[in-house]
């Protein structure tokens, strides 16, 4: 089961990275168009939490089977 894990922590790193780089070019973007940018910063926002909570979820339930297989 590590290995699953390991590719979770993998993958919630990249995409934490990517949306720090999504955030720069909305910065970009908000010099041009601020409404649009602060549009897309927050559906950004509301998908990132919601990824963050999927990985939280999907995280215990890993820890769980990995106790009950013990």
């Amino acid at each position: 089961m590590g290995n699953i894990q390991e590719k979770f922590a993998l993958l919630r790193e990249d995409i934490s990275l990517q949306s720090d780089y999504i955030f720069e070019l909305l910065f970009e973007l908000g010099q041009a168009s601020p409404g649009k940018a602060r549009m897309l910063a927050g559906i950004l926002k509301e998908a990132r939490a919601e990824l963050a909570e999927l990985f939280r979820k999907e995280t215990s339930m890993l820890r769980l089977q990995e106790t009950n297989n013990v």
